[in-house]
């Protein structure tokens, strides 16, 4: 689903929709200007969390049964893009990789804001049709808003076309659905995971260990 997400992002940018990876990420949450407060948290961009380097603490290590697993905390909670912005910040943006969710379901937020239409449904228009993908779901959270960071369901044989799609520079049958230079940028190691992975765009890049 991440990874997804971050084709999306990229097709976004293409259309001129979302904030570029260098913008200040508070700056596309004004309803959350108060959390820029704190001198730290303003220096956030979305490459921080296009690369989950926002610096920001996150426990993804507890089971998905366990309310204290900040996945599970964050869909449970009444605003999820404050709860995953307003976490404790435990590194300087950009310096140390921390696995979060909250991360992409910023990016979620920025999609579905920037594109004015719910994240699932702008999916299926940017990137399954074109692609001939007719078959998918993605759950959604006691809010009703489609969980970014973990919610879509695809067949086999589709992430086979999403997968054939990336090896050919982001073009499906001669038409380009994602931006060459992102598919190169997401192919492209940003900061290692400390497992011998490294990781770009909501992708992982390497062989697993």
């Amino acid at each position: 689903t991440k990874s997804v997400v971050g084709l999306l992002y990229g097709i976004a940018l293409d259309h001129g929709l979302v904030p570029p990876p260098e913008a200040p990420l508070l700056a596309s949450f004004p309803d959350l200007a108060d959390l820029a407060a704190d001198p730290a948290r303003p220096r956030l961009t979305v490459a921080h969390t296009l690369t989950m380097t926002m610096g920001l603490a996150w426990d993804e290590q507890r089971p998905y049964t366990d309310p204290e697993n900040s996945e599970i905390a964050m869909e449970a909670a009444p605003d999820r893009d404050r709860f995953a912005l307003d976490r404790p910040i435990v590194a300087t943006p950009g310096t140390r990789w921390i696995y979060s969710g909250g991360a992409v379901a910023l990016l979620g937020s920025l999609i579905a804001r920037g594109t004015g239409t719910a994240l699932p449904d702008f999916a299926r228009t940017a990137l399954f049709e074109p692609m001939g993908i007719q078959t998918f779901e993605w759950a959604r959270g006691r809010d009703g808003v489609a969980s970014a960071a973990s919610g879509l369901r695809l067949r086999p044989r589709d992430l086979l076309r999403l997968g054939r799609m990336i090896l050919d520079g982001g073009r499906w049958n001669g038409r380009a659905i994602v931006p060459a230079d992102w598919i190169a940028a997401s192919r492209t190691p940003a900061v290692p995971t400390g497992d011998g992975l490294h990781y770009s765009r909501l992708w992982y890049i390497g062989d697993a260990p």
